[in-house]
């Protein structure tokens, strides 16, 4: 090499890496469960809605109730389904992950209830299956950290099934509105 800054042609030029440096990719969660969003034909509210029913009828559900309250902007779906053990709560929270055989049942990959991020303060997951029963509250808090942790459960479920609790960013939003259940395809509800 000549001068700084200049090389010679053909030159080849090695760069030094530390051995500390290390690289990780990072993933920005909000853009990512936007990309998912777009990809349903309906609703967003519609898709978690459809999600958590197909869900509780793969479990092998034979009742699902829906109670929503607009006064504390919250929905709620429990079901009498198979429940989950603790690992398969665990792993729930990982986006794009299913403890699902593809192909198989009728909820859409591990994906639709992640979606309840974008619309919601915090969801509130509790299942029982034999002698587990687990629960967590899991939320968005930045684009690219969406924390969970355990906690006691709050006794939402009967002697099996799954539970989910949505409290909505938006006391408008179309899950607290009964007109919207009562003509979303699929959904029974009750009061």
């Amino acid at each position: 090499m000549g001068a700084e800054g200049t090389r010679r042609p053909g030159a080849t030029v090695v760069l030094k890496a530390s051995p500390r440096t290390v690289g990780e990719t990072r993933v920005d969660l909000l853009h990512l469960l936007e990309d998912l969003r777009d990809a349903y034909p309906g609703a967003l509210e519609e898709t978690i809605l459809t999600e958590i029913v197909a869900n509780a009828l793969d479990s092998g559900a034979s009742r699902i109730s829906i109670v929503s309250d607009p006064t504390t902007a919250t929905f709620m779906a429990a079901d009498d389904g198979s429940g989950m053990k603790r690992r398969e709560l665990a792993r729930y929270h990982d986006v794009a992950a299913s403890t699902k055989t593809r192909g198989e049942g009728i909820g859409f990959a591990g994906v639709g209830i992640k979606l309840g991020l974008l619309v919601c303060e915090e969801v509130l997951t509790e299942t029982r299956r034999g002698k587990t029963h687990v629960a967590t509250r899991w939320h968005l808090a930045s684009r690219h950290r969406a924390p969970w942790k355990w906690l006691p459960p709050p006794d939402l479920v009967g002697e099996r099934g799954t539970a989910v609790r949505l409290k909505l960013r938006n006391a408008l939003s179309p899950l607290v509105d009964t007109g919207f259940r009562r003509t979303t395809r699929g959904a029974s509800t009750s009061r």
